[in-house]
This record gives structure tokens, C-alpha cells and sequence, in this order.
């Protein structure tokens, strides 16, 4: 191999100047080509950065949704954050209201119970809200389960109700009576805006706490 290499050395010494460039040139563009390419095999790409994923991971236990929480005498419950309170004129409860949108709110409510189980007050809530003279004449049941709230066995009464002029509202109320007190939540929204809402009274129901 010397040897080939050494006549060809002396062969193209004999060449004419302007040949001697050319393939010299060549020579040089074929080296800086192979090193090129041997740059792409070996340095690493670049990940494009991804935005971050704001969703809770699979198995997680922190909150659902954005949340402020919301302590009412032994009751201890995460609300949407950013939503205004309301106190209501008369009565026991707390509304919260969506400033973007005052058709969505939820309810916290404790008041005495009449009856022993969360099932029974909902039961009689569900015969208000069939007579047509509760403001509700298009009141639809669309379900009433049973149901673990704060711990304790409750009842959970979903439905749609379409007071006078107004569109279509889809709400899901959930009670449980203990030491003689009915503790409950209620999530009520435009029919339209009930499936991405639905999850604010599953963190509702998930975060509530009675204590004392």
C-alpha cells in the first residue's frame, strides 16, 4: 500500500498544476462532507420543550379542579377558585357563583333535618321540584343513587328543571343527615355547560370533610 501510495504521490506530481487543484479540491469537499454527516449521527437532537400538563397524574389525590376551600361550621369543602360568594337573603346555605357566568353555581347548605337520611331528603325534594308550582313545570328526575359523602351514606339527586323563559338547567343536588343536621351540595348550570361542569361537584363531593 506505501508503495501505491508513493507512485501515485509522484504520478501527480507530473500532473499539470490546474489538475492537481481540482482533485485536490475534491479530495477536500469529500472530507468535509464525511464529517458533516458523521456531526448529524453523533450529536443528539434537541427535544422541542412541551408544555406542561396541568391535569391531576392517574392515582392522584390533590384537587380536580382550581380551588379555593370553603369551611361553613363543621363543614370543610373545596369550591371553584375565583368564584363570588353569595350570601343568600334568608336561609342556611352559601351560594357560589361564576363571575364569567352567573347561570353556574353551587350551593353549600346545612339545615335541620326532618327526615333520617340523605335518601329521604331527597326524595322530598324531588316531589317539590314534580309540582308545577315550585317555578319548575318541565322538572325532569333524571336519577337518584346512593351515594358516600363526607364519609357517610347519602343520596344523590340529578336532574334538569326549566323555570319559566329561561334555557334548560342541569343540576345534581347531594344530602346526608347526621346528628340530626342534613349537610348538602348542589352544582346547578345551563343544560350546555353541564358536561365540562360535572367535575366541579365531583371535587366537591370528593374534598368535603365534617368534623366536630
Amino acid at each position: 500500500h506505501r508503495r501505491s501510495r508513493a507512485g501515485l504521490v509522484q504520478r501527480m506530481r507530473r500532473w499539470p498544476v490546474g489538475l492537481r487543484v481540482a482533485v485536490g479540491g475534491l479530495a477536500a469537499l469529500l472530507v468535509l462532507g464525511i464529517a458533516a454527516t458523521a456531526g448529524d449521527w453523533f450529536t443528539p437532537h434537541r427535544s422541542v420543550a412541551q408544555p406542561p400538563v396541568s391535569a391531576s397524574p392517574a392515582g392522584s389525590t390533590g384537587p380536580l379542579i382550581e380551588v379555593q376551600q370553603y369551611v361553613q361550621g363543621v363543614v370543610t369543602v373545596n369550591v371553584p377558585a375565583g368564584w363570588r360568594k353569595q350570601p343568600p337573603k334568608s336561609g342556611s346555605y352559601m351560594d357560589f357563583i361564576d363571575p364569567g357566568d352567573a347561570g353556574r353555581w353551587v350551593r353549600i347548605n346545612i339545615e335541620k333535618a326532618s327526615v333520617a337520611t340523605g335518601r329521604a331528603v331527597l326524595e322530598a325534594a324531588d316531589r317539590r321540584f314534580a309540582n308545577p308550582s315550585n317555578g319548575c313545570p318541565a322538572y325532569e328526575k333524571i336519577d337518584l343513587t346512593d351515594v358516600t359523602l363526607g364519609g357517610l351514606a347519602g343520596a344523590q339527586l340529578e336532574y334538569r328543571c326549566t323555570p319559566p323563559n329561561t334555557p334548560v338547567r342541569h343540576g345534581i343536588w347531594q344530602a346526608v343527615v347526621l346528628d340530626g343536621k342534613t349537610y348538602a351540595i348542589t352544582l346547578s348550570v345551563p343544560e350546555d355547560r353541564f358536561a365540562e361542569s360535572k367535575v366541579i361537584l365531583t371535587e366537591m363531593a370528593r374534598s368535603l370533610k365534617l368534623t366536630g
